[in-house]
């Protein structure tokens, strides 16, 4: 099964003048890599040139320069072919800190009245600015707002850019809405950067994902996923409600006995109405907020105290 997603790593070892277009090619790169044994073997510049729609000089030039990045590659092997060279790129087994980018983040997004270079500018500003965002969010907090905006001088210092070039793409990638400015900083909405894990391995990841997914519909800041303790009991109490899920279930014409034979169906891996709860009970209570946190999404869920499970604990009891 093909992999839609890749990791990058946060200490990536991007510098220089043309950083934006070289942490592009490199995350392009790394995409592409082969998990098994964690290497890519046939992957031409024309290649590159064609899927990110970057001229093949550009690309030739770029390369090179990004063979000698230690920190993205473990090693790079130059294969001659015939005629041709081509690289044996070798990344490490594991990155620390790294972060994940949808897949279809590389193909173009043709924006309209954007020129492709604008655009892949934007694109490798977003994946800079992921770099320095807040551990598992997509969030950048500033040190120091100016008049309800970010300071382009400090964030300039962070990415190492010019400050007028760093306010131009975020005036653009703000104008595409692929960012937003808040109270405290930037937050990344382009839904192919994720702001923690892709794969929903754990209930708790599946409930943070439809609370942020809930909260970007809704034009609200996202909470942060800084306490993993409280989203385990929020992710419990979503599996225990019974008053709102049996009223959000009328709703949509499912009796009790349409959710024991919906549970019955896929007993051990049920999603079912539950993934309907918690944006359905958010809609009917959150009213008139601009962002909001874990402690605030407790509050209007009524978790008063932290709740303990157990190992034969079936959540879904109550319909049976």
């Amino acid at each position: 099964m093909a992999t839609h997603y890749t990791t990058y790593p946060k200490d990536n070892g991007i510098t220089g003048n043309n950083k934006l277009i070289l942490i592009l090619i490199s995350a392009y790169i790394k995409s592409r890599e082969r998990y098994s044994d964690h290497k890519l073997v046939n992957l031409t510049y024309e290649e590159i040139s064609k899927k990110l729609c970057i001229p093949l000089i550009t690309v030739k030039r770029t390369i090179p320069e990004l063979c000698k990045n230690n920190k993205l590659f473990s090693n790079v092997e130059q294969v001659h072919n015939g005629n041709r060279l081509h690289n044996i790129y070798h990344f490490y087994k594991d990155y620390p800190n790294a972060f994940y980018i949808s897949n279809d983040f590389f193909s173009p997004y043709k924006l309209e009245g954007l020129k492709q270079a604008d655009e892949n500018k934007i694109k490798g500003f977003l994946l800079l600015l992921k770099c320095h965002c807040f551990n598992l969010t997509n969030k950048y907090y500033a040190k120091r707002m100016v008049k309800g905006k970010v300071s382009r001088s400090e964030l300039a210092t962070v990415l190492n850019m010019d400050s007028s070039t760093v306010g131009k793409y975020i005036e653009m990638a703000s104008k595409y809405k692929l960012i937003k400015e808040f109270d405290k900083g930037l937050l990344i909405t382009d839904k192919n950067i994720f702001p923690d894990y892709c794969k929903e391995k754990d209930h708790e990841t599946r409930i943070y994902h439809s609370l942020y997914n809930w909260c970007m519909r809704n034009d609200i800041i996202p909470p942060d996923r800084d306490n993993e303790f409280l989203l385990k009991q929020i992710a419990f109490h979503c599996y225990q409600t019974k008053e709102d899920l049996m009223e959000l279930a009328i709703k949509q014409n499912m009796t009790r006995q349409d959710l024991i034979a919906d549970y019955k169906k896929h007993p051990h891996k049920y999603i079912g109405i539950f993934e309907h709860y918690l944006p359905y009970v958010l809609l009917q209570r959150v009213k008139d907020v601009r962002d909001i946190n874990l402690q605030y999404v407790a509050k209007v869920l009524n978790i008063k105290e932290p709740v303990e499970e157990t190992v034969d604990n079936n959540p879904y009891l109550f319909i049976l």
